[in-house]
């Protein structure tokens, strides 16, 4: 641990590459539940579950990035996350009118949407207030950390992992329609999870916090690759 802390900082180049390569193993296409959708073998009471898990993850994602955009460290960073969240929450800046409110195309609503069309249950909206691991490296004071872990470890990749998700449900016999929450994810997590990068290499400074983004988002990845099942052998 002292050798990391008295450590010079890793240049910004491999630290980045670092953390992409710390995110690199969150790929749908690897995961145990995708490699069921697609065999045609996955229990209707698993595809049950994990709609209802879904729902609960993007209420909690909201909840999460908001209590981020409180906590930003600078101006820049707030703004990108409260655009994140604008977004997640269905909400766009409509140019010489003003804030449009779509709830419909809310992604918690779009969540839900998939959840009935499985005959899942809805999680009430509450449930969102409930610790995730970012809630909890929120409130140590470790900001940079719970972004490394969520929207580096988790969100970056969930650009590529979303399509592939709905193309196997689909093949589960799923309309398009109904897995209108993944679709939504294509492009924007990639923007949010590149605005996310600089947020981090902007912000970290030392080789010890380095480690720990690295870590975080090491731990991000696996959190939704076990969340899906862990790696199909």
């Amino acid at each position: 641990m002292l050798d990391t802390i008295d450590a010079q900082p890793l240049a910004q180049v491999e630290f980045r590459e670092r953390l992409l390569a710390a995110s690199a193993i969150m790929r749908a296409e690897d995961s145990r539940l995708y490699k069921l959708l697609k065999s045609g073998r996955c229990p209707p009471r698993l595809i049950r579950a994990y709609a209802a898990a879904t729902v609960l993850l993007a209420d909690q994602f909201c909840a999460t990035l908001a209590e981020m955009v409180a906590k930003a460290p600078d101006p820049e960073s707030r703004l990108a996350l409260l655009e994140n969240l604008l977004e997640e929450e269905g909400v766009s800046l409509v140019a010489g009118s003003g804030l449009l409110n779509r709830p419909e195309t809310a992604h918690p609503a779009l969540a839900r949407r998939f959840a009935r069309a499985v005959g899942a249950d809805e999680i009430p909206r509450e449930a969102r207030q409930g610790t995730t691991t970012a809630r909890s490296l929120l409130a140590q004071g470790e900001w940079v950390e719970a972004v490394a872990h969520l929207l580096l470890g988790q969100e970056l990749r969930f650009a590529d992992a979303a399509p592939a998700m709905a193309e196997a449900l689909e093949a589960a016999g799923l309309t398009r329609q109904d897995v209108a929450f993944f679709w939504v994810h294509k492009t924007a997590d990639r923007e949010h999870g590149e605005q996310a990068l600089q947020m981090v290499l902007r912000t970290v400074t030392t080789r010890h916090q380095q480690e720990r983004c690295i870590a975080e988002v090491h731990a991000g990845a696996m959190a939704w690759m076990d969340a899906h099942g862990g790696i199909a052998a």
